[in-house]
């Protein structure tokens, strides 16, 4: 179950900060399939880690990220929203380590991953630069 749970917040977080929208825009923009490419490439680490998602866990989250008129985003979005850190390391950066070698077939989620890292790197620097400013100020 947890990695079903990991499965969803990952495909959800994924495909929100990737296109920076809810799932109801994702699905009025035409890109519900996007979605769930990505939760194919979620579930296909998961399965090769030996822990595939069961049908019915796969179906509810199908259903949350093609949800019509749905507001949902994940919370890395809303992080991302507001120029704070994220967890993608955590989240989509572990699940991409543990499914390296579907390097071919897995293009959506390490795309997601650099958006977040470059954010990442951003909020780093832009951190340092206000703490340098703070310096010279004093």
């Amino acid at each position: 179950m947890l990695w079903e749970r990991w499965v969803h917040v990952a495909a959800l977080a994924g495909i929100t900060t990737l296109l920076r929208a809810n799932v109801g825009d994702i699905v009025r923009a035409g890109a519900q399939d996007l979605a769930l490419d990505m939760l194919d490439e979620c579930a296909r680490i998961a399965a090769h880690n030996g822990f595939a998602p069961r049908p019915e866990a796969l179906e509810r989250t199908r259903a949350t990220l093609t949800g019509v008129g749905s507001t949902l985003t994940a919370s890395m979005l809303r992080d991302i929203e507001r120029g704070a850190r994220t967890e993608g390391e955590h989240v989509i950066g572990d699940l991409l380590r543990r499914g390296r070698w579907f390097t071919a077939d897995t293009v959506l989620l390490p795309v997601a991953f650099a958006q977040m890292q470059a954010h990442e790197a951003r909020c780093a620097r832009e951190a340092a630069e206000t703490a340098q400013s703070r310096l010279r100020v004093a």
